[in-house]
């Protein structure tokens, strides 16, 4: 197995298939590995290649050991959503994604074995373990992941390692993250699928960062661009690194996480997240990162409370990402970063 100009060559590769749906290029450092949750590989490879789904991933790998490669490895495609690990967000942006067909955890009615779908699973196919997010994750019964496929992956995992700089190997379950910043979102590939001991044989080591947090560790830095910090009470944002200054936004709560931006001794700039409604004739829509949906394509743009009504925050400057939450014609309900300034003795 071998990665010849971003392509994977090898026994078990299939024709190449562009999905639609990619982002631009970039310097991959991180694997990511998923399961599908679907009925069978070709539904899912048909799923990625749906523009209209906008998800996406560089692999799909099939039960029968066979593998088909959706986009360039060079080439950012949609597969982490919100994720966050190690100090670092928006995983699209730094990882390859190898989508494995499974339909993971699996429920035990009697003594029979169901998918979430209803088609019953052979005892034999039937792995279970507790998950490492237990108890976020409590499922116990999974379906197994053939040898045939396992081995397939490791040889891939072993090319990429090869060709790439790659130094960390994740599950989407240890950087799928809500909004809030709490891990839990995703539970795959689950623990029937030999995560640490890749990492062992691949990397050396079993741990996803020896020395560093994992994923359910706080993401907390205080003062370090680029990473997460917490809330420690109710506190304003401001427009302007002053005590005086107009505020940004509405109040951050106590445990709101917030992104920081840049340290500025007693003050930090920092990006909160902030919901609201914006007039539609003013965004753009594109979700090629992504992680966000559209971005406002004006020099300035108001974000409301209400469609028409009270100014939220600071009006948003052309070019803000946005992520659409609800559409109402002529109004968008919205989630927008903004900038401002928090003081740091109230982050943690």
């Amino acid at each position: 197995m071998k990665v010849v100009n971003h392509k994977l060559e090898g026994e078990g590769v299939l024709p190449f298939r562009q999905t639609p749906n990619v982002g631009g290029k970039y310097e991959p450092d991180t694997i990511i590995i998923h399961y599908t949750a679907g009925s069978n590989a070709e539904s899912a490879i048909k799923s990625m290649l749906d523009p209209k789904v906008k998800s996406s991933a560089h692999l799909c790998v099939a039960r029968d050991g066979k593998t088909t490669q959706l986009a360039d490895f060079n080439v950012k495609t949609n597969h982490a959503g919100k994720s966050a690990w190690g100090g670092r967000k928006f995983f699209n942006n730094y990882s390859i994604g190898i989508e494995i067909d499974n339909p993971g955890f699996l429920e035990k009615k009697g003594d029979k074995y169901f998918t979430y779908w209803g088609k019953e699973v052979p005892a034999a196919d039937v792995f279970e373990g507790t998950h490492r997010n237990n108890p976020i994750t409590p499922q116990k019964y999974w379906h197994k992941y053939p040898e045939a496929q396992i081995k397939l992956i490791f040889d891939i995992c072993k090319a990429l390692c090869e060709t790439y700089k790659i130094k960390h190997i994740l599950g989407h379950e240890e950087i799928g993250v809500y909004d809030n910043g709490k891990l839990g979102r995703k539970q795959d590939p689950g623990p029937a699928f030999p995560l640490d001991d890749f990492r062992l044989k691949l990397l050396g080591s079993a741990k996803p960062n020896p020395g560093a947090p994992v994923a359910a560790a706080p993401l907390i830095a205080p003062g370090a661009k680029g990473t997460l910090a917490k809330a420690n009470a109710k506190v304003n944002v401001r427009i302007a690194p002053n005590p005086e200054a107009e505020k940004a936004a509405e109040p951050v709560e106590a445990g709101e996480v917030v992104e920081i931006i840049k340290d500025m001794g007693e003050w930090a700039q920092v990006m909160v997240v902030i919901d609201g409604w914006v007039s539609k004739q003013f965004i753009k829509e594109d979700d090629s990162d992504g992680e966000f949906d559209a971005f406002v394509d004006a020099d300035t743009l108001n974000i409301r409370k209400a469609p028409g009504g009270e100014v939220a925050a600071k009006a948003l400057t052309r070019g803000t990402e946005i992520k659409i939450v609800e559409d109402k014609g002529e109004w968008l309900l919205v989630n927008a970063r903004i900038p401002g300034y928090i003081m740091k003795k109230f982050l943690v």
